[in-house]
């Protein structure tokens, strides 16, 4: 495909702009491109600068409202980074940060990664063994709410489950 704008050259650079619901699709060499940007004002650059990143619609958008404006002043103990200078960065300074910053990365982390806690992955080998023991683990908190709430037939049953689910796993 030649290039739109001399003709000559391979086009290399394409450009689709969708504007009021309107496709428009152009396709340039590098040269040509390259004029083209420099006359549009640097539209390209501009999309890109530091100043699109770190407006407070993505901070308000990444933690909940207010949450930044207390913690401003809050600084890592050892490496002296603040939360401001982590929201520019998109990284911690230390491993005191994670505690320093607590109240204010654990949203973060449970928006991205769906839990706070890592859960790390399961090996091929001796999964089914995990599996039960995770299955008891969960067993055990459903135990103890049973009780709490005081539905003792329900704990009964759930106590009988874990007996046999950890018989069943000794008896292997």
């Amino acid at each position: 495909m030649k290039c739109e704008s001399c003709g000559h050259e391979q086009a290399s650079v394409h450009m689709t702009s969708i504007v009021n619901g309107v496709k428009e699709e152009h396709h340039y060499c590098t040269q040509c491109a390259s004029q083209k940007e420099q006359g549009q004002s640097s539209m390209f650059s501009s999309m890109f600068d530091d100043t699109f990143f770190n407006n407070q619609f993505f901070a308000n958008a990444i933690y909940p409202q207010g949450t930044l404006n207390s913690s401003k002043t809050i600084q890592c103990p050892q490496c002296g980074m603040t939360i401001s200078e982590f929201n520019h960065l998109g990284r911690l300074g230390c491993d005191t940060c994670y505690s320093a910053f607590q109240n204010q990365l654990t949203p973060l982390i449970k928006r991205i990664q769906g839990s706070v806690s890592y859960e790390g992955r399961v090996p091929q080998r001796g999964a089914a063994d995990l599996k039960v023991e995770k299955q008891i683990q969960q067993l055990r908190r459903e135990l103890v709410q049973a009780v709490k709430q005081e539905l003792f037939e329900k704990a009964a049953n759930i106590r009988d489950e874990i007996k046999s689910l950890e018989e069943s796993k000794e008896s292997k």
